[in-house]
């Protein structure tokens, strides 16, 4: 009698506990455990601050951008792989972006580069020649491990090419940039790095 009694009680607290305003969890709160929420958070945390790291003002260092941009007149969309200074100093301000300070351009490109960019006809042209290339499905079927460790090796916190891969192929870094890597091409040893 006192087991079923106890539990009466905890089910009746359960039930009494969902009711309540706040009490319940949403389902994927419920079914999610707090380590993997704190890793999914730090995972947003992270790409955000990647994705500032992006835009900077004009550099020396040539730093990759992956973007959508939208022909105005048709509404055909394409999706191009450019450089940061490129972007800043040739597209931005036909565009109406925010240049200066480059707090407001870092701002305003961190807040839309997942949107596509609605740009004039003849500079949607124009930029037809920066078309992100084709990853085939032997590099998009690897794990973000699998292409670090197959084609780059870590110097300190970062990654540089594999001596064969000295030259890497653009398709391998239009994939690395959808995964959310931050590439570039550093101003004093003009080698590729890779940032996770």
């Amino acid at each position: 009698m006192k087991g079923r009694a106890w539990g009466l009680l905890l089910v009746s607290a359960l039930l009494i506990w969902g009711c309540q305003p706040g009490g319940a969890l949403p389902p994927d709160s419920a079914a999610t455990p707090k380590s993997v929420q704190l890793a999914e958070r730090e995972g947003a945390e992270r790409m955000k601050s990647l994705t500032s790291r992006r835009y900077k003002g004009f550099q020396t260092e040539t730093i990759f951008l992956l973007l959508q941009v939208q022909d105005a007149q048709s509404g055909q969309r394409m999706e191009i792989m450019t450089t940061n200074n490129s972007w800043l100093s040739e597209v931005a301000p036909q565009l109406g972006i925010p240049t200066e300070p480059v707090s407001a351009y870092r701002e305003y490109m961190t807040a839309h580069d997942q949107e596509p960019f609605v740009v004039p006809s003849e500079l949607y042209r124009e930029l037809s020649s920066s078309k992100a290339p084709q990853v085939p499905a032997s590099i998009s079927k690897l794990s973000d491990e699998a292409i670090i460790e197959k084609y780059f090796e870590e110097l300190e916190r970062h990654y540089i090419p594999r001596r064969e891969y000295l030259r890497p192929d653009p398709a391998v870094i239009c994939s690395l940039l959808k995964r959310g890597f931050l590439v570039t091409i550093g101003c004093e040893s003009g080698a590729l790095t890779v940032y996770p």
